[in-house]
């Protein structure tokens, strides 16, 4: 009499199906959000088309002394295949006979914007620099240092400033 007329089998498979159907819209989700798309066209961006942060390239230096005072200047360089760099200053550190601290300054690159392939000049200008012996130049953005080699023709060891010469 209070019997159900339904089979209990056809609503057996409801469930799995269910559960299956959220279990994939889930993972769906987490690979979206994790990067599996590019937007645009719904392609993914290749790691080697991606712009690398390769090192700058220091093509030119040079320094000169005027009383108590050492300017450093130079050129560097963003290669080719390396990504645009904003808001580079050069920053040169001095340093006595016995390797300590003297005194640093710090310059933007006369060009703020560097495209793959751009060079710019710089002049950094150290006052107090009269017992420097030696120093140290180096590009940043903001408080981060940017790695860079020497591409220098005439690649020279450390950067010495003699005290007698007037270069």
């Amino acid at each position: 009499m209070f019997k159900s007329q339904v089979e209990p089998s056809a609503n057996r498979w409801l469930i799995p199906v269910i559960g299956a159907a959220i279990v994939a819209l889930a993972l769906a989700t987490i690979y979206v959000a994790s990067g599996g798309h590019a937007t645009g066209g719904g392609q993914t961006a290749s790691p080697a088309a991606l712009p690398k942060d390769l090192p700058l390239e220091l093509v030119a230096l040079e320094h000169a002394r005027t009383a108590d005072t050492l300017t450093v200047s130079g050129t560097v360089r963003n290669p080719e295949a390396g990504s645009a760099r904003r808001q580079v200053a050069a920053v040169v550190f001095l340093f006595d006979r016995a390797g300590s601290f003297v005194a640093s300054g710090r310059a933007p690159l006369d060009y703020q914007a560097l495209a793959p392939g751009d060079e710019s000049p710089f002049v950094i200008t150290v006052p107090g620099a009269g017992n420097a012996v030696r120093y140290r130049v180096s590009f940043r953005t903001g408080t981060d240092v940017l790695p860079h080699v020497d591409k220098r023709e005439a690649a020279a060891a450390p950067s010495q400033v003699r005290a007698g010469r007037r270069p």
